[in-house]
């Protein structure tokens, strides 16, 4: 269930699945409505009057499908729907749907047939060239943490992500000994 921070009111009700209860806010935070529109626009004005995030409550964990659309239909029904942002009584998700073949066939010969315009792809095409990056630029990220200062506890997870991984090759090694100070187009 969520909640509105501002008067603790729920808002919508909905069985959820690993991380779905979160997906509402990431989804709005990002541009995207889904098929909440309604939703959407409640945790739009939650997030403009200042709130981080809605209040997130589980009511219910089973592994169990059917018992968590029941206790779903039974909060919206009490609750009532009219005071919720759910379009209906709950209990129709779709989790665990497994497409057929022929859907699937039907799925993939649609997309394959999808074209995109002309401009468009000129575009996608722009997007993925790489760009040439200036000695001054390359300069400017690779001094981003220079001389910067770690704390310990930083320190101490940066060794600790690095246990078990295999040593640098010796020439690699002799390589980064052998290199001289890279040419700062500042120096």
């Amino acid at each position: 269930m969520l909640r509105d921070p501002r008067n603790f009111e729920p808002i919508y009700v909905g069985k959820g699945c690993n991380g779905r209860m979160f997906k509402h806010w990431e989804n709005m935070l990002c541009g995207k409505p889904g098929g909440a529109l309604k939703l959407y626009r409640k945790l739009t004005s939650i997030f403009r009057a200042g709130y981080s995030a809605p209040i997130y409550e589980k009511l219910l964990e089973c592994a169990d499908e059917k018992a968590c659309f029941l206790v779903e239909r039974f909060f919206i029904k009490s609750i009532g729907r009219e005071n919720l942002c759910n379009y209906t009584d709950g209990g129709e998700g779709a989790s665990g749907f497994v497409w057929s073949e022929e859907s699937r066939r039907k799925q993939s010969t649609a997309a394959f047939l999808r074209t995109h315009s002309d401009a468009s792809r000129a575009k996608m095409r722009e997007s993925w060239r790489p760009r040439e990056e200036t000695a001054d630029v390359r300069y400017q990220k690779g001094s981003s943490n220079r001389g910067k200062k770690f704390t310990e506890e930083h320190c101490r997870k940066i060794s600790e992500s690095n246990m078990g991984r295999a040593p640098l090759r010796p020439e690699v090694l002799k390589r980064i000994a052998d290199k001289k100070t890279w040419n700062s187009p500042y120096s």
